[in-house]
């Protein structure tokens, strides 16, 4: 082989092992999560679990705009445009007072598709806490889930978020 033919490959094995590094290095957060953090949530949202740190899901999601001014200090909004098929937006409310700043709730809007949204209901089974669902998890921490209008809410009573305390 001629030096710049062999130049040539080897440059181009490399950026190819740098694509697919680049590619394969990115790890879906939501697949080493704890099993309860994922399994109540309405929809399979892939890098994003209930207690996930801020970091990581800001790393996982460096697309997504950067954090909406709500008027409040103990928490960290974003919202998320067509994060999946059908549906419209998601909230993602992240405590600033926690350690980690972790995702302690999410709204999730269906807007017109009411079938994705009725379907999303059906796989949470019926309700167990009057018209919600209430569940306790490994975490330390119940999760409760409820839906109103187009939207379906998750949210963790988590020690020192909004929710602390209150189911």
């Amino acid at each position: 082989m001629r030096p710049l033919a062999i130049v040539t490959a080897s440059l181009l094995t490399a950026l190819t092992l740098v694509a697919a590094c680049a590619h394969t290095g990115t790890r879906d957060y939501a697949a080493s999560a704890p099993p309860d953090a994922v399994r109540h949530m309405p929809e399979p949202f892939p890098n994003a679990y209930i207690g996930m740190p801020y970091a990581d899901w800001r790393a996982a999601h460096p697309n997504v705009a950067p954090p909406d001014a709500d008027g409040f200090d103990f928490r960290i909004v974003i919202s998320q445009p067509d994060p999946l098929p059908g549906v419209t937006e998601v909230t993602w409310y992240f405590d600033t007072d926690t350690p980690g700043q972790p995702l302690y709730e999410a709204i999730v809007d269906y807007g017109p598709n009411a079938d994705r949204r009725a379907a999303a209901i059906a796989k949470l089974g019926p309700p167990n806490h009057g018209e919600e669902w209430m569940h306790q998890t490994s975490m330390g921490y119940p999760i409760k889930l409820w839906a109103f209008s187009t939207k379906v809410v998750i949210a963790a009573g988590m020690a020192g978020t909004e929710w602390d305390g209150e189911w």
